[in-house]
């Protein structure tokens, strides 16, 4: 009988501390596929996006960024900006929205609330 309690009180405590943390939100390089000759040049599948490839007031979806592992890295004209022209483009984690629906697209928790 004390075997049982103790396994199921352990069961319990394991399962009533786990936090599921995301990655909503987190900073990311946005990055897009090479060319065939970069592919060649570089040996890569995918290259970054740097600050002048993106226009102010464009958005910008990025597929394929390490930091957001099954999310997409976004972003959008109301990100900040770096004014060297070199320097890597930066979005945020965010996930995928559906035309036409309001909820599910927004950030309701991001890394630093973790």
């Amino acid at each position: 009988m004390f075997v049982r309690s103790a396994l199921f009180l352990s069961a319990a405590l394991m399962l009533g501390g786990c936090d599921v943390k995301t990655e909503l939100g987190k900073p990311c390089n946005l990055v897009r596929k090479a060319t065939a000759q970069e592919q060649e040049e570089q040996g890569r599948e995918v290259v970054e996006v740097k600050e002048k490839d993106i226009a102010v007031d464009q958005d910008f979806i990025s597929f394929g960024s390490l930091e957001c592992e099954d999310l997409i890295c976004v972003r959008d004209d109301q990100s900040p900006r770096s004014e060297d022209p070199e320097a890597p483009a930066l979005g945020y984690c965010s996930k995928e929205c559906i035309q036409g629906t309001t909820t599910g697209c927004e950030i309701t928790r991001t890394v630093d609330d973790v």
